[in-house]
């Protein structure tokens, strides 16, 4: 991951135009080394009471742990709240950053090949996370458990491939715009 950061940081000075991925945004991003709420919690806004985990919001709201879940399980607010976080990621660059940190690790085959796979995206994923939850503390980075459609003859057929929600009550889903103005 630090090598990958190093080169974040080439590929930023190398690419001063590109939007949001400025010097100020290179390796040293000290919120997405966190590993618990207290650490986080002032990227969020709130305060820590000194506890591992204790995390309270200006609204006196309680930061909890990320609860992930399937994403065919979320609420169709949840997934309208966790697509507006990504595009607001997207306007400000942090989307952007962390997509390059991945294509560089790619690129690099640390990522993608070898023993180094889970523990890589496990860390990837932590901060990919913390970048969402700084719009919104009560997100979290969801799932998909692929082996749902497996028994599905057309894989097309997929409930992930309609324009219904896949909760109880069907509804039109929102499809992520990368971008408030397309």
């Amino acid at each position: 991951m630090v090598d990958v950061m190093v080169n974040v940081s080439n590929f930023i000075a190398e690419n001063p135009l590109r939007k949001g991925m400025s010097q100020d945004s290179s390796g040293d991003r000290p919120e997405l080394k966190c590993l618990n709420q207290s650490c986080v919690c002032p990227y969020y806004g709130g305060e820590t009471d000194g506890s591992v985990n204790g995390c309270t919001l200006p609204n006196g709201q309680k930061v909890l742990k990320a609860l992930r879940k399937e994403i065919r399980m979320i609420s169709d607010e949840e997934r309208n709240e966790l697509f507006k976080a990504i595009r607001d990621m997207k306007d400000t660059g942090d989307y952007d950053y962390i997509a390059t940190i991945h294509r560089l690790a790619y690129e690099q085959g640390g990522a993608h090949n070898g023993a180094a796979f889970f523990s890589w995206h496990n860390e990837y994923c932590k901060r990919y996370e913390i970048l969402v939850r700084k719009r919104n503390p009560s997100l979290a980075l969801h799932y998909l458990d692929s082996t749902l459609d497996s028994p599905l003859p057309t894989p097309a057929d997929s409930v992930l491939f309609t324009d219904e929600s896949p909760n109880e009550n069907p509804s039109p889903k929102t499809s992520i715009k990368y971008s408030s103005s397309s």
